[in-house]
């Protein structure tokens, strides 16, 4: 799905997402049983956003998340630190963090843009939203 969305748009549209409004992204299993070629049934340079849900490590602090494909098929490696996203205000809204997956001939990009920890924490204590999701594309 390609869309020209900016980074506080994106975080809006997670944020809506997540407390179960209804938004344009659809939601895909990065991190399920299928390499990116199968989920999006091409290997050619094109746009998607997808929202998915991150998938936390069991040992730890939490705060780990496994990126892996199930089976052994390969997994997302973080290729630079996470940056902030701001909203108009200059407020920190979020955090974005690009991950690349090898496949074949064909690398895949991804920017991971993920909720700050104080509207994630504020939204779990609320009752509004149980898991961690991410917006990815």
């Amino acid at each position: 799905m390609k869309m020209n969305l900016t980074d506080e748009q994106l975080m809006l549209s997670l944020l809506k997402f997540v407390t179960g409004v209804s938004v344009q992204i659809q939601f895909v299993d990065l991190y399920g049983n299928n390499k990116p070629s199968q989920i999006f049934n091409t290997t050619t340079a094109t746009e998607y956003h997808v929202f998915t849900q991150l998938k936390k490590k069991k040992t730890g602090n939490g705060k780990n998340f496994n990126r892996g494909i199930v089976g052994g098929g390969g997994s997302w490696k973080g290729i630079d630190n996470s940056k902030p996203v701001y909203d108009w205000k200059r407020s920190v809204i979020g955090s974005k963090k690009t991950f690349r997956f090898e496949e074949n001939n064909h690398v895949w990009i991804m920017k991971e843009y993920r909720l700050c920890d104080k509207a994630q924490n504020a939204l779990i204590q609320s009752g509004r939203i149980q898991e961690e999701f991410v917006d990815g594309l």
